[in-house]
């Protein structure tokens, strides 16, 4: 079974502050502060100062809040200046600690962008993933105006920061997540987003609606630098973008679209099934696909 099949959930590229209890690789108990890379669902990736021993057992805690979790150790992923990185996977996956919501990937089989957004009333954070239109909204107001589940507020809706130190208001009463369902959200004074009048036209190609877009993407792949490109198109099953850097028919990489600089970007693994160098302009065109999961 391929890596790509067992992904269960979007992987996001954010630090967030933690604190590990347990023992070391040499069996001597600790407590140490350290961050995370990445988070999801499931699990994380942190960087630690001391080595650990795969299958340990730790308590994983949010400092400043009540919320803690037992994690275990799958394996050491790499090493940073800054000290070790590993892979723990939560034992119980019902304990939101990253406070955010993942919805389940088989509700981005009709997307066309994904990414880490928060409520501006009640600082609810969603992995939310975009259709065609509100990929183009987005686009031009780098925000989203979209109902919170949470608060039953109709609330402008923005990236959150890669490098996450605040941490989100308690979860309003259920009174709140109940009127989302059903009832209309109280006329509270925000501004809506601007009027946005689609400027990309909607082609037809293949098997999915590709949107010409402008959109920045980070490409990123091992051993190499990440690279933030423009997007000539988006489509659910992929990109195309322009670059002078050689990539390879069937290289295996990671995208995040959209990308922002210094937000927490959801990179997903794709494949590069398309080149066209194209000598007049010094670069290289490719059509990049979304490895399903």
């Amino acid at each position: 079974m391929t890596l790509e099949r067992l992904r269960r959930s979007d992987r996001i590229s954010i630090s967030i502050p933690v604190e590990i209890f347990g023992a070391d690789f040499t069996g001597e108990h600790f407590v140490e502060q350290c961050k995370t890379v990445i988070v999801s669902r499931h699990g994380a990736t942190i960087i630690v100062s001391r080595k650990l021993a795969p299958d340990l057992e730790l308590i994983l805690k949010r400092p400043g809040t009540k919320k803690e979790a037992l994690v275990r150790v799958v394996g050491q992923i790499g090493g940073q200046h800054e000290g070790y990185v590993y892979g723990v996977a939560l034992m119980d996956n019902t304990i939101n600690i990253w406070n955010i919501y993942f919805p389940a990937l088989s509700d981005s089989q009709s997307a066309v962008g994904r990414a880490l957004l928060e409520c501006s009333r009640c600082k609810n954070r969603e992995v939310v993933y975009m259709n065609e239109v509100e990929a183009e909204v987005y686009e031009a107001n780098l925000a989203l105006q979209r109902s919170c589940p949470a608060c039953g507020n109709s609330s402008v809706w923005k990236s959150v920061p890669g490098d996450l130190t605040d941490e989100p208001s308690a979860p309003p009463p259920p009174e709140a997540a109940a009127r989302a369902e059903g009832e209309p959200a109280p006329e509270d004074g925000e501004p809506p987003l601007p009027p946005h009048e689609p400027a990309s036209a909607v082609i037809s190609r293949r098997k999915d609606l590709r949107i010409k877009s402008n959109m920045p993407a980070c490409i990123r792949q091992p051993g190499f630098d990440e690279e933030v490109v423009t997007c000539d198109d988006i489509s659910r099953g992929g990109l195309a973008f322009r670059s002078t850097k050689r990539y390879f028919l069937g290289s295996r990489i990671e995208v995040a679209n959209p990308y922002a600089a210094g937000a927490a970007n959801i990179f997903v693994p794709a494949r590069i099934v398309f080149t066209q160098e194209l000598p007049k302009e010094g670069v290289y065109k490719y059509g990049v696909s979304y490895l399903k999961k």
